[in-house]
C-alpha cells in the first residue's frame, strides 16, 4: 500500500525514497547504480536526518553524494531539479524526510 509515495523497504523502516531507492533508479533498476555513491548519500542523509526532522518533516530531500542538491514537497519536483542540472538517475538519491521507524522482530509465543 502506498500513501504519498511512501512505502516499505527491505529493512522494515518506512521510507518514501525515489532516484536511487536502495541503489535502485527512478523505475526501480539497478542498471548503472553506483552502490559508493549511494551509500554516500543515504549516510549524509541519516546524519543530516535529526535536523532535517525538525525543519522539513514530511518534505523530500535530495543527494548527489555528500551534496544536497535541494528539499521540495514533491518527489517529482526534486527528480525534474536533479535532472535539469544534468545527473543521471544513477547520481543521486531522493528520500522522504520522516523519523526511522525501529525494526520489530516478531517471536513465536513460548508454550507452557
Amino acid at each position: 500500500m502506498q500513501t504519498r509515495g511512501r512505502s516499505m523497504k527491505s529493512t522494515g523502516r518506512t521510507s518514501r525514497q525515489t532516484g536511487l531507492k536502495n541503489s535502485q533508479g527512478v523505475n526501480g533498476s539497478r542498471r548503472g547504480a553506483s552502490p559508493v555513491l549511494h551509500a554516500r548519500s543515504y549516510e549524509a542523509f541519516l546524519q543530516d536526518l535529526p535536523k532535517l526532522l525538525k525543519e522539513h518533516a514530511d518534505r523530500w530531500v535530495a543527494y548527489a553524494g555528500v551534496k544536497r542538491i535541494g528539499i521540495a514537497d514533491s518527489q517529482t519536483e526534486l527528480i525534474q531539479r536533479c535532472l535539469a542540472q544534468g545527473l543521471t538517475p544513477q547520481e543521486f538519491l531522493v528520500l522522504g524526510i520522516e523519523p526511522e521507524i525501529e525494526e520489530v522482530v516478531l517471536t513465536p509465543h513460548p508454550v507452557r
